[in-house]
Formats: C-alpha cells, sequence, structure tokens
C-alpha cells in the first residue's frame, strides 16, 4: 500500500508499506507536478483532475461551490455570502480510502485525530437567526453546526410549528433563560438538516459526517425550574421525530472511527447548563449521541484557553497522527452579560489549533474577518471540510500541508 502525504515547502513525502515496514522518502514538487500515482484501478492525479474510487468521484478544482444565481431571502445572509469572496475547493473527505492499515494503526481513524470546520451559532447572521444562514455555512463547508436553544415561541411562521405555545427554538439573546426577539422552531432547524445536509448536489462535502451541538441555555443555578422537563424531554422527541433517518444509532466519543460517521448527523449535547441534564431528562440524554463540556470534549473559549500554557500533541514519527487523548472545542471571543457568553468576535484560529491542537474551533461566519479568512484558507488548501489535525498543526505553524490520502 502507498500512501501519498503532501507536506512541507511543495515538498512531497511518500509512506509504503511493504511487508508491514513502513518506509519514506521525500520528492521535490518538480519531480511529481505531472505524475500519476497509481495503484490498481484507483488513481490520483495532482492537479485539477478528479480522485476517482469506483463509481464515486471527488473533485477538487478552482471552480467554486456557490448558491448560483439565487439569492438567499435573507437579505442579510445574501450580503454576507456576496462580501466573502474566497471561493470554495471542496469536497467530502474520501473515507472510502482509508483502511485499517491508513496511518500504520487504526488510530489515524480515531474522530480526535481530525480537524472538523465548525462555525458557532450556526443559524445568526449577525442581526438574526434564519434557516438562509444555516444554509450559508453549509454551503461554506461546515460539518460542525452550534445553535443556542431557549424555551419560547417562534417568531417566524415554519411547515413544523403551528402553535403559539412555548416550544424549544434557536436563538441568540442576552439572557441565559429567555430568547431573542427572533426566534426559528429546533424542529424547522432539524428538519432542514434531515432533508438536505447530506444533499451532495446543495453542499460540496454533503457526504461528511455532521455534528450539531445543542447549547441549551436554561440554568437551573439560576433557581429557573419551570418547564425544564418539557423543554429537555420536547428537544429529546425533536431530536427522535426530525433526524430518524441521519442520526448515527450509537454513542460517539474520541476514539470513534470516523469512517462509521459518514452521511450520519451526530448529536452533541453541552452540559455547561445543567450537568445533572441525565437525572432530569433521561430520554434526552438517549437521544444524542455525545456531550461536550466533558472531560472527552473539553469546551472553552479563546480567552480561557490562551491563559494556559501550550499544550500541543506531538506528532507521531510518521507525521501521520497526534498523540491528542481527548477532544478540544475553543469557542470565540466573548463577552459576559447576565451569566451569559455573548460572542462577538472571531480569534487567532491558526495559533489555537497550532498550540492547542484543538479538533473543533467553531467561528462567527457573520464575521468576514482575517481570521474567518485564515480558516476558510485552510480548509480549501486541503480541498476538504475534514482535515487531519496532524496536517492542520503543520498548515498553523506555517507550512503548506496538503490532506493526507492513502490507497488500498
Amino acid at each position: 500500500m502507498t500512501v501519498v502525504f503532501y507536506l512541507i515547502n511543495q515538498r512531497v513525502k511518500i509512506y509504503e508499506i511493504k511487508n508491514g515496514i513502513l518506509k519514506s522518502d521525500y520528492l521535490n514538487s518538480a519531480s511529481v507536478t505531472e505524475e500519476v500515482f497509481t495503484n490498481s484501478s484507483e488513481a490520483f492525479t495532482k492537479g485539477s483532475e478528479a480522485f476517482t474510487n469506483g463509481s464515486e468521484a471527488f473533485t477538487n478544482s478552482s471552480e467554486a461551490f456557490t448558491k448560483g444565481s439565487e439569492a438567499f431571502t435573507n437579505k442579510q445572509v445574501t450580503k454576507i455570502q456576496e462580501n466573502n469572496t474566497q471561493n470554495l475547493k471542496l469536497s467530502s473527505y474520501p473515507f472510502q480510502n482509508m483502511t485499517s492499515q491508513f496511518g500504520v494503526s487504526s488510530q489515524a481513524k480515531q474522530l480526535k485525530q481530525f480537524c472538523i470546520k465548525s462555525s458557532c451559532n450556526s443559524a445568526y447572521d449577525g442581526e438574526e437567526v434564519s434557516i438562509d444562514m444555516i444554509e450559508y455555512v453549509l454551503l461554506r463547508g461546515c460539518r460542525f453546526l452550534d445553535f443556542e436553544v431557549y424555551w419560547g415561541q417562534p417568531t417566524t411562521t415554519d411547515s413544523t410549528t403551528k402553535s403559539a405555545t412555548s416550544v424549544p427554538v434557536v436563538s441568540v439573546s442576552n439572557d441565559p433563560t429567555t430568547p431573542g426577539t427572533n426566534a426559528i422552531s429546533l424542529s424547522s432547524v432539524l428538519n432542514y438538516l434531515q432533508k438536505n445536509a447530506f444533499n451532495v448536489s446543495m453542499f460540496p462535502n454533503g457526504q461528511d459526517p455532521l455534528f450539531i451541538q445543542l447549547r441549551v441555555k436554561y440554568l437551573v443555578y439560576l433557581n429557573e425550574t419551570n418547564n425544564q422537563n418539557s423543554l429537555y424531554d420536547s428537544i429529546a422527541q425533536i431530536v427522535k421525530d426530525r433526524l430518524a433517518s441521519v442520526k448515527y444509532s450509537g454513542k460517539v466519543n474520541e476514539n470513534t472511527d470516523i469512517t462509521k460517521l459518514a452521511r450520519k448527523a451526530v448529536v452533541i449535547m453541552d452540559t455547561h447548563a445543567n450537568r445533572d441534564y441525565v437525572g432530569v431528562s433521561p430520554n434526552l440524554a438517549k437521544a444524542v449521541n455525545m456531550e461536550s463540556n466533558t472531560d472527552n470534549l473539553t469546551h472553552t473559549t479563546y480567552e480561557d484557553i490562551i491563559t494556559e500554557s501550550q499544550h500541543s500533541f506531538p506528532i507521531d514519527g510518521n507525521g501521520i497522527v497526534t498523540n491528542m487523548d481527548v477532544m478540544q472545542q475553543v469557542l470565540p471571543m466573548s463577552t459576559v452579560s447576565n451569566i451569559q457568553y455573548l460572542f462577538t468576535e472571531n480569534y487567532d484560529v491558526m495559533s489555537v489549533i497550532s498550540r492547542y491542537s484543538a479538533q473543533f474551533t467553531p467561528m462567527l461566519f457573520w464575521s468576514n474577518d482575517s481570521y474567518l479568512q485564515a480558516y476558510e484558507k485552510m480548509f480549501n488548501n486541503s480541498g476538504t471540510g475534514i482535515i487531519a489535525l496532524s496536517s492542520a498543526m503543520g498548515y498553523a505553524d506555517g507550512q503548506q500541508v496538503v490532506p493526507l490520502i492513502a490507497f488500498p
């Protein structure tokens, strides 16, 4: 088996496994510019050619994947799209090319070994929440979506919520117990994702896993206990009803084989509001696949993590996997109002990936600043919305890295 790893300064490192022994060597880019690496019926061609595996083709071209001439209904989202002039060059991650020998061992397929393109408050456009903004971040290749969930009334009419009674809603607010002036039902959000998020004709990397984080804003330590059971149980039922056809069936942790998650939704419950939510709603505990703000998936903000000493995990001798033992999520810069984080600015995401080996670094996609542009460029250079963490760390260190691809 030959593994091709495009690494640093336009040099190419070739890994080859023969009789259980890993051999490697560097080649200058000039010697491989037009070269085609062939193994059996599969081929990888550098440049604008396609990655081909059986009947499926993954194309990495200079063409942008856009919504075309059709404008978003939401004018603010249309403006955000127009202001982001960075073309996309993404396709789904070629999971089918990963074998048990990939990276010498199955460790290279563990979820903690990957960096996922992520958005924070994915429905929020800087002014209000909308389905259009969710569509926009999916068009940008994000496969980790983040939502604040409240108990309240939708302010927009949608096909899944007709009554005026309180239901779980997605919103952004400076009050930890009350949604903002604009809210959409969680049911309509998940219904949209179930119907569209894995549609490759709509989104460039629609075959990739989709991670959906629910940050439920119901703070039990404020002694606000009314409707707590209703909120949690309602969320559980909505997840069950709306994501039944796409949700991964088992529990997920840092060691889960990422190839098993392809074309599946993974629901993440943030435990910040109530670490004992399991006792309040066993139904919700059963409905979600994993939890954040835990030892397995830590949850912090940029302001907090930069006060810590650097703890980037070393890459092993093969240059393929890290020695990472947990997953980390770093949220944007924020202000605190009434015990509520208000995410206001993006941050130096490259330093966070380089210095702290963070796999999930959700960004504010309504803020088209230099930090977001650097983040998008990293994934564009890789051609996917999922990158091996070792490659992301190398890129963040200022090295030009193209993601690892294995050929069985």
